[in-house]
């Protein structure tokens, strides 16, 4: 459960950020750096990474201004259930590839959430069977 508004990565701040979520969603991060966190291992639903169905969820709103773009979800079938928080890339620079979410494989669900302010757009989608529902996107 992501119970944080910030956009670091740091395994020892006792929170879990969108981020965090997304990088433990793709195999990016190991279970073991949690160990010794009982904070944080208790918001990380096991098992999770790369080939698991992983829903990642919000237990926090608010906005969430992101300091660099988000990873790409290129593991099927993830999901991110945003629970009304907000996305603001309003101070990224603008990239010629890159839009908050890149979903790159097929049957990733994303819903609730407001994508706001990103210089190349909200999605960009190269999978299929993708699902989006209560999504607000603007610039």
């Amino acid at each position: 459960h992501v119970n944080s508004l910030e956009d670091v990565n740091n395994p020892a701040d006792q929170t879990v950020t969108l981020r965090e979520a997304m990088m433990f969603a793709r195999g990016d991060r190991s279970p073991t750096v949690l160990i010794g966190f009982p904070d944080e291992e208790d918001q990380v639903e096991s098992p999770f990474g790369a080939g698991v169905a992983d829903t990642i969820r919000s237990s926090t709103s608010g906005v969430i201004s992101l300091a660099s773009y988000l990873p790409r979800l290129d593991d099927s079938t993830d999901a991110i259930e945003g629970a009304g928080f907000v996305l603001d890339g309003s101070g990224l620079s603008a990239s010629p590839v890159q839009s908050c979410f890149e979903i790159s494989q097929n049957g990733h669900r994303i819903e609730g959430l407001r994508i706001t302010g990103f210089p190349n757009g909200g999605i960009f989608v190269s999978g299929a069977n993708n699902v989006f529902r209560a999504l607000v996107l603007d610039s």
